[in-house]
């Protein structure tokens, strides 16, 4: 595996953490909360997988711990993914969770019929690189059907998610 795969995976939390979002008590195969508006049929699942050695390289601490969470918390509970080719088989754990996939497909979603690389768990929690989920379509290129989100692509969404909760009248 190379390392560009291995940071993808490990840094699958940072664009997670950055949000402004509200956390919610655990609960195993909640469905998102918006579903009760855009209907059961926007949904699919699919199995993660817990990471063996989840890495956090950047998260934001005061975020985190204005909701009563530890990084090794999060590590534990968000953890999760599916795999993508070229990992070892060893980079996972026998522990899964559900995950909620949205259906919203549509022009300039390069062929898939909806999320393919980002999942919901845990009612809120929407996990971007997640690995290739049940919406890819099989013909989309490459870059498109592998499930990954690259280290670069993450960075940039951090910086952007932490200047527009601070300079957007209502957050990020």
């Amino acid at each position: 595996m190379t390392n560009l795969a291995l940071s993808v995976k490990s840094l699958f939390l940072l664009f997670l953490v950055t949000l402004a979002i509200a956390l919610v008590p655990l609960a195993q195969a909640k469905p998102p909360k918006n579903q009760a508006i855009l209907g059961e049929a926007t949904y699919v699942t699919m199995p993660l997988r817990q990471l063996a050695h989840p890495v956090l390289l950047y998260v934001d601490k005061e975020h985190l711990l204005k909701r009563g969470y530890t990084v090794e918390q999060v590590l534990e509970k968000y953890g999760f993914a599916s795999h993508v080719d070229g990992e070892a088989a060893d980079a996972y754990l026998e522990v899964f969770k559900t995950a909620y996939v949205d259906g919203n497909g549509g022009i300039g979603m390069n062929g898939n019929f909806g999320s393919g690389r980002a999942a919901i768990i845990d009612e809120e929690w929407q996990i971007k690189g997640s690995g290739r989920t049940p919406m890819v379509n099989p013909n989309a290129d490459a870059d498109h059907r592998n499930g990954a989100s690259l280290l670069p692509e993450a960075i940039h969404e951090a910086i952007w998610s932490n200047l527009l909760a601070v300079e957007l009248p209502y957050g990020a």
